[in-house]
């Protein structure tokens, strides 16, 4: 993780969380900041897992682009040129992003967790995928995992959820290739250290990662 390539341009998905993600980001900053290691009961929260089909991603995206367009019409189109009907599919740029982390493609807690990693290694400019072990991954899930799971309960919540971060940590992983290549990775990611600090009130370079998630440094 991440050995995916992309080319999507970089589109500021700043606000564009799931709101039930959002919250369990800001809890798992709360609850990292306190308290680094998890019982193994809480670690054994279960499956957040459903059925990713073409119509549930293809509807996520028009979601997104319909949330950007207000604010941001020329990010709301990029990002249909980039992943809308019949252009690349994010799914398999995830795909490739979370190869060998142990995370899966259709589990929202597992998108999550991918997701957070992804701002983590932006912002910690980390670019060997080798540092996201098999356990640093599921670290982080189990963190994430308790706090998701009373925010899941109504049907479809997880799709949503899980979609959605899958399709936010592809658009931020194309955008830190784009910028890598383009020469501005200090600017980007001082933008996403800002804009994740800015969502979710939790600062990514303050902690390091390891079996038991994000630890403070």
């Amino acid at each position: 993780m991440p050995t995916a390539h992309a080319q999507a341009g970089a589109i500021d998905m700043t606000g564009m969380g799931i709101y039930a993600g959002e919250e369990a980001v800001m809890d798992a900053a709360r609850e990292t900041s306190s308290t680094p290691a998890r019982s193994k009961a809480k670690q054994a929260v279960g499956s957040f897992g459903y059925t990713p089909t073409t119509a549930l991603r293809q509807q996520t995206v028009r979601n997104a682009a319909q949330g950007l367009q207000t604010q941001r019409p020329a990010d709301a189109k990029v990002l249909e040129r980039a992943f809308g009907p019949g252009k690349a599919d994010y799914n398999q740029v995830y795909e490739g992003i979370i190869k060998g982390s142990s995370l899966r493609n259709n589990d929202a807690a597992d998108a999550l967790a991918a997701y957070i990693l992804m701002n983590w290694m932006v912002v910690n400019n980390v670019q060997d995928g080798n540092a996201i072990t098999v356990p640093v991954a599921r670290g982080v899930r189990a963190q994430v995992a308790p706090l998701l799971a009373p925010k899941l309960t109504a049907s479809g919540t997880a799709a949503q959820t899980g979609e959605g971060f899958k399709l936010q940590t592809a658009v931020l992983f194309a955008g830190w290739q784009a910028a890598i290549k383009g020469g501005q990775l200090p600017g980007f990611r001082q933008d996403v250290a800002t804009n994740f600090k800015t969502q979710y009130h939790f600062d990514l370079a303050q902690f390091k990662l390891t079996g038991q998630g994000l630890v403070k440094r």
